[in-house]
This record gives C-alpha cells, structure tokens and sequence, in this order.
C-alpha cells in the first residue's frame, strides 16, 4: 500500500533535515518525485492528473500552448530537480520544520517555474519544437542576461531591440520589482493621465529616462501631502496584494480536486492581482486621498483613463503582458 503525500513529505523532510545518507536512497528518491511531481502539476495545470484530457494549462504558463508540452516541461524539471536532491543541493535543517507546501514552495517556486518555463521555450524553439517567434528560434536562457542582470528599461520601442526574447526578460525584471519601465508618453496629451500614471508606476519607473521624470513632476505637483505619504501608500497596497495572492494560492492547494471552471476563476483572480501589483497597485480611495480629489468615484475613474490609455503608455509591455497572462489592461478586475 503507498504512502500518502503527507507521509512521503515526512521522509523527504527527514533526509533533507540531516540524514545524508538516505538522500540517494530508491525509496527516498521515489517519495521525493511523488510529492514533487503533485506539486508542480498544481502548479501549471488543473484538472485530475489521471485524466490529461480535462487538464488545462493555467494561465500563468499559457506560453505552454497545450497540455502536452506542459507534462513534456514538467517532465524535465522533475528530472532537473532530481539530479539537485541526489546531491544534496536542498538539504537544510529548517526541512525538518517545514510543512508540504511550505517546503515545496522553497525548491519549486511558482515564479521559479516560470523564470524555467521561458529557458525551456527557448530552447525547444531553437530545436523547432515549439510555436515561438522565428527570432527567437536559438537556444539560451532568460535566466539571467548577459552581464547577469534580467535587462533594461521596458516600454516604449527602442532601436536596439532584440525583439520578444529582450520584452519576456524585461517583463522577468518588472515581476521581480526592479524599476525597469519607460513610458512613452508621446501620443497622451492629458495631464490627468500622466499624473496618475506617475503615481501607480512610481515605484516601476526607470530613473534614467525623461519621461519618468516627467510623469512623476506632474504626480508630485498634484500630491495633496508629501512623498513619505505615497511611499507609505505603495507600502500598504503591495501587503494587500501580495495578502490577497498568498489568500487565493493556499485556497487552490487546500483543494486540488476543485472543478475546472472554479480554479480557472482562482488563477483569473490571481492573475488580476498580480496585473494590479504591477500596473495599478493603488486603488481608487487611495489616489482620491493622495490627490485630494472631491470622492472616491474620481480616483477610480482616474484609475480607469489611466488603464484605458495603457497601450499607449506601455505598448511592449501591455502586448506581451496579454499575451502571457492572457488579461485586457482596460477590463474589470476584482479589487481586494
């Protein structure tokens, strides 16, 4: 009779805590894959895993097309991981403390994952295995750059571009919270918008371009209080988002068997989230409050133009970002 994953995750834990020597164990190694492989399948795909046919690939991996380039991806990272286990590469005595999903989370991260996801696309492409550009089809990693850092500034086209490969890890370095946006503010002609696009991106702006300079000029001059005052405010609205996510998250993994149709409704939610954390953070009290706007239904319609105007603000980045969360910048969202 097998285990339970509870119970293979007492024996990985165990070793990885300290027992060196049942590391390269058979039965160790198996209970490892076990908990492992019901991990990252949760991860990047719903449905029964032993009906592949009602599987779909969840929005955050859409760039996986199918589900069988999904279990194909899968495949290697289980086989990636296992060779790390073998070596002890996870071992650590805080194992021993940690539950399933705690421990998990530390040697397969989601946005570890998906940093992956984007080496194997690019390297199946360049085998001619996968649908991505014709640019794109040679191999490398989007791991890391060339000088070790995820790129530079993203937004509005530049002429050194070396087109989707260059925007996916610009797209990694904004995910990752480094200020690596350029607006290109050339076709909005509005203030209001400008302003406000300061403010939600105030944290997200490359320091070295003038435009940044010049929609935060026009967010600072309409501030009703100081700066500390927005820096507080992006403070309080990144612990609400990341609460919010962390909230939704624990909900998919407490209940893995849920329909298709509800956990699609949680990754649709996650993904909103995540938008927001990354383009429009504050919500409309928030901007009604800094700006000392007359009510809250103007800092939202605020927010609104300012979404509405984001494919012109950001046309790389909102492309791409449709494509790889599959979300409309000027639709509905929940807000938490």
């Amino acid at each position: 009779m097998g285990h339970s994953l509870d119970e293979d995750w007492s024996i990985v834990a165990t070793a990885l805590a300290g027992d060196l020597d049942a590391i390269g164990r058979p039965t160790v190694v198996d209970a490892f894959l076990r908990v492992l492989e019901d991990w990252v399948r949760q991860q990047i795909v719903t449905g029964p895993p032993s009906d592949p046919i009602r599987c779909r690939v969840r929005p955050r991996f859409r760039l996986l097309r199918d589900v069988s380039n999904a279990f194909d991806f899968i495949g290697e990272m289980l086989l990636e991981r296992r060779t790390q286990f073998v070596r002890g590469t996870f071992r650590g005595s805080e194992f021993g403390e940690l539950s399933r999903p705690e421990g998990l989370a530390r040697i397969a991260s989601a946005s570890w994952l998906e940093r992956r996801m984007f080496t194997y696309l690019r390297q199946e492409a360049a085998r001619g295995m996968v649908g991505m550009p014709e640019k794109e089809r040679r191999v490398g990693s989007l791991d890391v750059g060339e000088n070790g850092s995820l790129g530079d500034g993203i937004g509005a086209a530049s002429g050194d571009r070396e087109g989707p490969g260059r925007d996916f890890r610009l797209l990694e370095a904004l995910s990752g919270g480094r200020p690596v946006l350029v607006l290109d503010l050339s076709a909005v002609t509005s203030s209001a918008i400008v302003g406000t696009a300061g403010l939600q991106l105030w944290r997200r702006l490359d320091a070295d371009a003038s435009s940044s300079a010049e929609a935060r000029a026009v967010a600072v001059s309409s501030l009703r209080g100081d700066e500390p005052d927005l820096e507080a405010a992006h403070d309080a609205a990144m612990a609400r988002h990341e609460a919010r996510i962390a909230e939704l998250r624990d909900r998919r993994f407490r209940h893995p068997n849920m329909e298709i149709r509800t956990a699609e409704n949680i990754e649709r939610q996650i993904n909103e989230t995540l938008a927001a954390t990354l383009l429009w953070p504050l919500l409309g009290a928030t901007v009604t409050e800094l700006f000392g706007l007359p009510s809250v239904n103007a800092g939202e319609q605020r927010i609104s133009k300012y979404r509405k105007a984001l494919p012109s603000l950001l046309p790389a980045l909102v492309a791409l970002a449709n494509e790889v969360f599959g979300h409309e910048p000027d639709g509905t969202e929940a807000q938490s």
